[in-house]
């Protein structure tokens, strides 16, 4: 019984203060966080990109888990999860998802322009590593023996 009372003492607590109850928080941040973190690293290859002027698909891969993210926290808004939350404290909370997915969406929006003017300008193709000339099978073999001679690459 002091179980069932401690924690609606717990959920008065926190409606009273107005904040959300430290579990939904945990289950939102991890989305919020990778919209966040793969939103900015996609935006970040693209200005590499663009300063370069070297055409990039790596931040593609960002796009994608942003993308992901963005989609397990709708599941998880889907679920419910917020039943329980304070009015006031959901526009909050909602405002934030409302700007995450325009982030989401805006870098995704930048990625294609960033791609469509690498094609448009002619970016350079990525660095790739060269075949091996016979001068390279034989480094090569001495990596194999121990020895780590430089990579060789097309610049």
């Amino acid at each position: 019984m002091n179980i069932l009372k401690s924690d609606s003492m717990e959920t008065s607590k926190w409606l009273r203060r107005g904040e959300i109850p430290i579990d939904i928080k945990k289950k939102l941040e991890e989305p919020f966080r990778r919209m966040s973190m793969e939103s900015g690293k996609a935006l970040k290859e693209a200005s590499i990109s663009l300063k370069k002027m070297m055409k990039s698909s790596s931040y593609d891969i960002h796009i994608i888990n942003s993308q992901s993210a963005c989609k397990a926290l709708s599941t998880l808004l889907k679920s419910g999860i917020l039943n329980d939350v304070e009015p006031l404290q959901m526009v909050s909370l909602l405002t934030t998802v409302s700007l995450l997915n325009d982030i989401v969406h805006l870098t995704e929006k930048i990625s294609e322009s960033v791609r469509e003017l690498a094609s448009a300008a002619s970016f350079k193709n990525k660095m790739k590593p060269t075949e091996p000339t016979a001068e390279g099978k034989a480094e090569c073999n001495s990596v194999q023996k121990g020895h780590h001679p430089p990579s060789t690459y097309a610049f």
